[in-house]
């Protein structure tokens, strides 16, 4: 009964994780779209921190973006990067933003799935390099 319990109590906590990070992400999105974002006109901006293993871990997916988009890589651990996520108001990485005419029109927190953000997002005018 105890095992019973234990696997339940597992299984709740984890849907207790799972849907505070959708709300995390939700809670983000709707903070940054739509804002500003002086640094990049069109592109994807990438915020990061190299003592972030997930972080160090997503350079492989925001290099396969750069083969068709113009990435902007943005690291918290300078003052450059601490003075971007100040004026964001933002305080998690790694942070993936697409920006189209100066103005932030997508925002993901964590870990980006490529295609799903590829289908997400409006291409629009953005220079792009490849084929996506």
């Amino acid at each position: 009964m105890l095992e019973v319990v234990a696997i339940l109590a597992g299984v709740g906590f984890a849907i207790y994780l799972f849907v505070s990070a959708l709300l995390f992400e939700r809670k983000i999105k709707k903070k940054l779209k739509g804002k500003e974002f002086r640094l990049l006109k069109d592109g994807i901006a990438y915020i990061y921190s190299p003592s972030c293993g997930i972080c160090m871990g997503m350079k492989p997916r925001i290099e396969e973006l750069g083969k068709s988009f113009k990435v902007l890589m943005i690291d918290i651990s300078n003052q450059d990067g601490q003075k971007v996520i100040q004026e964001l108001g933002i305080s998690v990485v790694p942070l993936t933003l697409y920006v189209k005419a100066g103005i932030i029109k997508n925002v993901v927190a964590g870990i980006i799935d490529v295609e799903k953000f590829l289908k997400e997002i409006s291409y629009g005018d953005i220079p792009r390099y490849g084929k996506y």
